[in-house]
């Protein structure tokens, strides 16, 4: 299924050149979740692809199919468009394909509320634990979708105490790390950072070109292997997602059919092409602000206003400093939008955020959370 790539397969893994793909079956179960609204179109990749950023994604699954686990459960993190669903799904049908007689359960953080309220309501709460007691492999996406529903959160608390006791096999994927998930109440927490956390970052320069390389194949644009390189290497700044690079070859390919048929091939156009994509994704200061208070559970409010509670000089730090990296915007203009705060206010609190990236996980975590969400189309509305 990888062969295209080269180099090396063991345990499930294709390697080259720090490249490494793990096949994943096209899935032929409903998938956990509905795409979600402004996916890019006809992103269809079959194996999950990373280089050295992701490289522990690799253990994590040869652990998920050991015969003896060191780490159970297996949590993967990270923003939108990094994977995580892929694995998740991918990773399910793979078991459904390997260990046909081994029951298996997938669903994600919304529907496993649902059925939970569900069996409730209709006073079959013992079989509804009973069934999801007996998988042999347990799944969980977007488990982010909990955070508004304790209830459902200790349900899920006390069926991995059952899970794990049994030996069953675990992987959960939500948007943040479980030490830091604010939204998730501390029984569920402890539960999740037990085993083994796999932050997911978005693809790095080599693991990009041979995305863009399959992507192109796909979508039928003809690029050269200057442009390859050429692609890969510009949006190493912003840490594209998979779909966004998939945005990019078929923003190229139209351009490329409508313009000028060896559009795609014209390294200076590429260029061209490349500066007016960043610059169209640029966010504005309100989608920072909104997103940023939303990662910290504050209002718009009292990340603009005067409020020194500790929570919210943590969050309008992170935002003054997203404002001032992905937008390139005066400090002046930051420190209006931000409650008329002056330059020297401003500058401060990007420094002191830029340095508790050093030594704060917490702070660490949102920025990098923040900025990759911020950094795609979908962030400019």
């Amino acid at each position: 299924m990888a062969r295209w790539i080269g180099g090396t397969f063991a345990d499930g893994v294709w390697v080259v050149s720090g490249v490494f793909s793990i096949p994943l079956e096209a899935c032929s179960a409903p998938p956990l979740k509905a795409p979600s609204r402004g996916t890019p179109r006809g992103v269809a990749v079959r194996e999950y692809i990373g280089s050295e950023e992701n490289r522990l994604v690799q253990f994590a699954v040869q652990e998920l199919f050991a015969a003896q686990r060191r780490y159970n459960p297996v949590v993967f993190c990270g923003p939108t468009g990094t994977g995580k669903t892929l694995l998740a799904e991918g990773l399910a049908d793979r078991w459904r394909q390997e260990r046909p007689g081994e029951p298996l359960i997938a669903t994600c953080g919304a529907d496993f509320a649902r059925s939970y309220a569900y069996a409730l309501d209709t006073d079959s709460l013992a079989d509804f634990r009973d069934k999801l007691a007996a998988a042999r492999f347990f799944v969980v996406d977007d488990l982010q979708q909990l955070r508004q529903k304790p209830a459902a959160q200790e349900e899920l608390a006390r069926l991995l105490d059952r899970l794990l006791d049994c030996g069953t096999a675990v992987l959960l994927a939500t948007s943040q790390p479980p030490g830091t998930h604010d939204g998730l109440a501390p029984r569920l927490r402890s539960r999740l950072s037990s085993g083994l956390t796999i932050p997911l970052l978005a693809p790095g320069a080599p693991a990009r070109r041979v995305l863009l390389q399959q992507l192109a194949e796909k979508h039928a644009v003809c690029l050269s292997e200057e442009a390859l390189d050429l692609l890969a290497a510009g949006t190493e700044p912003e840490r594209l997602t998979v779909p966004q690079l998939n945005h990019a070859i078929l923003q190229l390919g139209h351009a490329a059919r409508v313009e000028d048929a060896d559009a795609a091939r014209d390294t200076d156009w590429i260029r061209a092409f490349l500066e007016d994509q960043a610059r169209a994704r640029q966010p504005s200061f309100r989608v920072i602000a909104g997103k940023t208070a939303r990662y910290f559970s504050v209002t718009m409010q009292q990340l603009r206003g005067p409020s020194r509670r500790s929570q919210v000089v943590r969050a309008r730090g992170v935002a003054m400093l997203l404002a001032r990296t992905l937008t390139g915007r005066s400090l002046e203009l930051i420190g209006q939008y931000f409650g008329n705060r002056d330059h020297t206010t401003v500058l401060h609190a990007c420094r002191k955020t830029e340095s508790l990236r050093h030594t704060d996980l917490a702070i660490a975590t949102a920025v990098d959370h923040l900025s990759q969400e911020l950094a795609g189309p979908s962030s400019l509305t």
